[in-house]
């Protein structure tokens, strides 16, 4: 194999396939980075237990394949390498599993493995396709992946449940004491349920341009494949039944208020500098409408702060809850106001838009005492 590349481009794609490397494996050829020249140009491919990235540099100005060929290089190493050698073309020579980089005055040799050892990507039989702009299938992640859980107690609540229906998505996350809930409509589209790891999107999420270029979604029983332009995000579904979420939701309440979504934010920002460990809080409204948020922190102090709203109604009420899944739900909203309905003691909290009815969070609130 023999490839001469400019510096600027290769370094943003190993960037990219390194976001699937993992450095914790049993398996050295997934601590490797797979390049592969062809006709078409200079293929990268990063890939680990859950995830695979592939993405290519075609043959243009920027990248000359003078020989085809493939090898497989230890990731880390290749890319300190590479970021770190002088601006302009690097020539990559491979032969006998050995791998030559020279640019200006440098030159490296690095051992190799056999890239046929590499993971094959699966080869694609979709039972499913559909399409969403980039930038809103970025505000569709951002919105979920929050409330997914990092506890590997019952693995399917690490994932985001997209589930389509009557040509509309419905994408879910919990952990159980939180839960963001997302809706799109996607037209000329065919029914699914999946649950996708929650760091599978995270990563694509870096990934996809804030433009409203079509992304192609493909999807079976195992697997789904995201295309970017020049860019291949494979990722495995989590096996299992995600539970029903919809009981939940209600549209009764004891109590509710709109507010402003970037003063309440702040709120709970400053509430979270007194709140302990447990980040719990306590919320408290009278007959009068008056708001009240208290903190404290028996070592440290206490805060209490009057809420201003737009609108209260219903009754007087006094519950807890853990204000980082609060603050972390407000974060979700891109609108400036918010409603936040009470439903009953120990009875979900549910936060929702005037702006947008198809976003939604919940918070379960907190015994005290």
């Amino acid at each position: 194999m023999r490839v001469t590349v400019q510096k600027e481009g290769l370094v943003k794609k190993i960037q990219d396939v390194m976001r699937a490397v993992s450095s914790k494996t049993p398996l050295p050829i997934l601590t490797t980075i797979k390049l592969s020249a062809d006709l078409e140009g200079l293929t990268l491919t990063g890939s680990n237990s859950t995830m695979s990235i592939q993405t290519v540099l075609p043959q243009s100005e920027q990248v000359e394949i003078k020989e085809v060929g493939a090898i497989a290089l230890q990731a880390k190493v290749f890319s300190e390498i590479v970021k770190n050698l002088s601006e302009g073309p690097i020539d990559l020579i491979v032969s006998n599993l050995k791998a030559v980089i020279r640019s200006g005055k440098s030159e490296f040799k690095l051992n190799g493995m056999n890239a046929e050892e590499y993971p094959r990507l699966p080869e694609w039989e979709t039972d499913y396709s559909f399409y969403l702009p980039s930038q809103l299938l970025r505000t569709l992640i951002r919105q979920t992946v929050f409330a997914v859980s990092s506890s590997e107690t019952r693995p399917i609540l690490t994932g985001v449940n997209w589930r389509l229906q009557n040509e509309e998505l419905v994408c879910s996350a919990t952990d159980s004491h939180l839960l963001a809930l997302r809706k799109v409509q996607v037209p000329e589209s065919s029914p699914f349920n999946i649950v996708i790891p929650g760091k599978s999107l995270q990563e694509l999420y870096a990934l996809l341009p804030d433009t409203d270029e079509i992304i192609t979604m493909k999807t079976n029983s195992s697997q789904m494949l995201f295309e970017l332009p020049h860019l291949h995000f494979h990722t495995r579904l989590l096996e299992g039944a995600y539970p029903d979420i919809t009981r939940f939701i209600t549209n009764e309440y004891k109590m509710k208020m709109s507010l402003s979504t970037q003063s309440f934010s702040q709120v709970m920002k400053r509430s979270l500098l007194l709140a302990g460990n447990y980040h719990v809080v306590k919320f408290i409204s009278n007959a009068n409408g008056e708001v009240r948020i208290i903190s404290q922190s028996p070592e440290v102090g206490e805060l209490i702060e009057d809420v201003e709203t737009s609108s209260i109604t219903g009754e007087e009420t006094n519950i807890s809850f853990n204000a980082k899944y609060m603050a972390d739900a407000l974060k979700a909203h891109d609108g400036d106001t918010i409603t936040i309905s009470f439903t009953g003691a120990m009875r979900p909290i549910i936060i929702t838009s005037p702006d947008d009815e198809d976003i939604l969070q919940l918070i379960l609130p907190v015994r005290s005492y």
